[in-house]
């Protein structure tokens, strides 16, 4: 997600190293000629992106959670209420304030370590590895957001599901291998994982979580 906005600031990178005609500069130097602007235009760049991804990803959202609703109930789909859950901040925050934070995290990460090797004289060769190394592990949190965004809505459009078809309880279902959390092994080993559907978990519980409902009657 972030290597064209990372690239794009590298090419500002490469103007400063150029007009200052050194193979090391220090803060000041680079400050004198246009970092600063190469802050501020990574920044808008950053803002734009985010809202593209956001909106992007409020789709994908969207049809995740109608196609598993659909596929559970047979219902019609229900896109008045795709949309209000999708917007519903189920574990803290919403998609898009996660898109956002990523995005002030990168911003903050860049600024504080790019100045940190320009204080000691640092080469373009250097600040350039770092700030692909930057981009490679914040794009790597971002697809992850996305995995997990995606999976609740998921799991949630069948849970929905399972609600509309009057189901009553369901059972809390692990993979039951060694990478199984030890929350989702207390969720599943609580009353043997079963639950009022109304007082089932969220999920996924954390990232690359496996868990899932299913539908249980007594």
């Amino acid at each position: 997600m972030y290597n064209k906005t990372i690239n794009k600031l590298i090419t500002s990178i490469n103007n400063i190293y150029k007009k200052s005609k050194r193979e090391e500069i220090t803060i000041g130097v680079a400050r004198k000629y246009g970092l600063s602007l190469a802050f501020k235009q990574f920044q808008k760049d950053l803002n734009r992106l985010s809202q593209k991804e956001a909106n992007k990803l409020s789709k994908e959202m969207q049809n995740h959670y109608i196609d598993k609703y659909v596929s559970t109930t047979g219902a019609r789909r229900p896109l008045k209420k795709a949309k209000e859950k999708v917007m519903y901040p189920w574990s803290g925050m919403n998609f898009s304030q996660r898109i956002a934070k990523n995005s002030q995290q990168i911003n903050q990460h860049v600024i504080q370590n790019v100045e940190k090797v320009l204080r000691k004289g640092g080469n373009k060769p250097q600040v350039i590895a770092l700030l692909l190394d930057i981009a490679d592990k914040f794009t790597e949190r971002h697809n992850t957001l996305i995995r997990t965004e995606l999976w609740h809505m998921d799991l949630l459009g069948e849970l929905d599901g399972m609600k509309q078809n009057k189901v009553k309880y369901v059972k809390y279902i692990s993979q039951g291998d060694h990478r199984v959390c030890p929350e989702c092994i207390s969720l599943e080993e609580y009353n043997e994982g079963i639950y009022l559907i109304e007082e089932a978990p969220i999920l996924p519980r954390h990232p690359r979580c496996r868990c899932h409902l299913i539908p249980y009657e007594k």
